[in-house]
């Protein structure tokens, strides 16, 4: 009580940045406006990289280490109920992608994306050498472990 009587800005309740009957967009915004783009430059640079195959080392390593450097003025924002539940819920879509991306690269080696077995569409492998696929599966993972973790705070 004595942390936010003192804080001259309200808190991010978790109840209204993720969705649900408090939701807020303002406070979403606020709270998660510099990880979505963080997520659009990742998904922009991955375009922008395979359509210049010809440029030198420099700026590709530019394109490519923005998002995260971006990522870390996410954190940065946060106070700690919302810091404390965001660690957890990324320690969680951090571990479970890489349980994911495990398992789909044990399957495709296998022979279970195989042409015959599954429809093609579920073939998504060629994919994974591009940035956006994996922070797509850790931003959504991220949602389901926030909304986990947030319970814990009610």
């Amino acid at each position: 009580m004595l942390y936010t009587a003192t804080m001259t800005e309200k808190p991010n309740l978790p109840e209204e940045i993720m969705f649900g009957p408090a939701y807020s967009l303002r406070a979403n915004l606020k709270a998660n406006t510099w990880a979505f783009v963080a997520m659009l430059l990742s998904l922009g640079g991955d375009v922008l990289l395979a359509q210049h195959d010809d440029w030198s080392v420099f700026p590709k390593v530019i394109i490519a280490m923005v998002p995260l450097l971006i990522s870390l003025l996410w954190v940065r924002g946060m106070d700690e109920l919302h810091r404390r539940i965001s660690l957890e819920a990324c320690l969680f879509a951090t571990v479970v992608t890489l349980f994911v991306v495990t398992a789909w690269h044990l399957l495709d080696q296998a022979g279970f994306f195989q042409p015959g077995i599954l429809p093609g569409r579920l073939h998504l492998v060629s994919h994974f050498h591009t940035a956006s696929f994996p922070i797509s599966l850790v931003l959504g993972f991220y949602f389901v472990g926030y909304a986990i973790f947030k319970r814990r705070y009610q």
